[in-house]
């Protein structure tokens, strides 16, 4: 079942508690976690894990590990969903690394990820999956549906982390410089979370999606897919910008 649902963002100003202008999302991540602290299993959908651009990719290796952590992947919920998704006819492709089993099957843990689980304390074991870009926008909503479909069925407690930060073009300062699209990406991303309308995602104009250059979009149309097929209550968004790229916390109640 899926017993929690997080919209978070993974820039490193929420790894650093000087930062006062992030202070209450940070808050909000704890909060999120401390919510969470019955389940040690959560699917973490991120841009910044291997990419292949006209496939979903789920990570099928044992563990994932960055520097200072490692976490188990639950391979038999992670095949499921990769089986489940081709039989659906999604274009999916499970990935390991080194070995098939073992201690050197594994595939680094991405800031996309470790950023927010660690406000997840209780997480034990993940399932990674990271959308291509060149996929079309109905693919992930149909995508997101089905992994919507397959975790409520599932006897454990799932939670689900959707990692994304948003436009990058806010500022001529930047590594992309400045566009006026990133003002209304963001926009349309606020209005998105607060009314849960995807079309406001599907049918997005792609001049937007260029200026902006966001790193979310691709996630957010899985969080549609998903929103689409499980009732949710939420509060408000907290949004900031830093430097260059929009930031957003959302937690959802999901209403079983």
């Amino acid at each position: 079942m899926i017993a929690h649902l997080c919209l978070s963002s993974h820039g490193d100003e929420l790894m650093d508690e000087t930062d006062a202008n992030f202070r209450v999302m940070r808050e909000k991540l704890r909060t999120c976690g401390s919510k969470s602290h019955e389940i040690s299993k959560f699917v973490i959908v991120t841009p910044h894990n291997l990419r292949v651009n006209d496939h979903l990719l789920i990570v099928y290796s044992e563990r994932v590990c960055d520097e200072d952590k490692c976490y188990k992947v639950d391979r038999e919920l992670a095949h499921s969903l990769f089986l489940n998704a081709k039989s659906g006819r999604l274009p999916v492709i499970e990935v390991n690394y080194g070995t098939e089993s073992g201690k050197e099957s594994v595939i680094p843990l991405d800031w996309g990820s470790s950023i927010p689980l660690s406000f997840f304390h209780s997480a034990k074991e993940v399932i990674i999956i990271s959308p291509g870009r060149a996929l079309k926008r109905s693919t992930l909503f149909r995508f997101g549906k089905m992994l919507a479909a397959n975790l409520t069925a599932t006897p454990d407690k799932v939670g689900i982390i959707i990692s994304a930060d948003h436009a990058h073009t806010h500022s001529e300062g930047g590594p992309y410089g400045y566009s006026k699209m990133a003002v209304k990406y963001d926009k349309i991303v606020m209005d998105f979370v607060n009314s849960g309308n995807a079309s406001l995602l599907l049918d997005i104009d792609s001049r937007i999606l260029k200026g902006a250059r966001p790193d979310s979009y691709w996630q957010l149309l899985i969080l549609a897919g998903i929103l689409n097929s499980v009732k949710t209550t939420h509060e408000a968004p907290i949004y900031g910008i830093a430097g260059y790229y929009g930031m957003l916390v959302l937690e959802y109640e999901v209403l079983n």
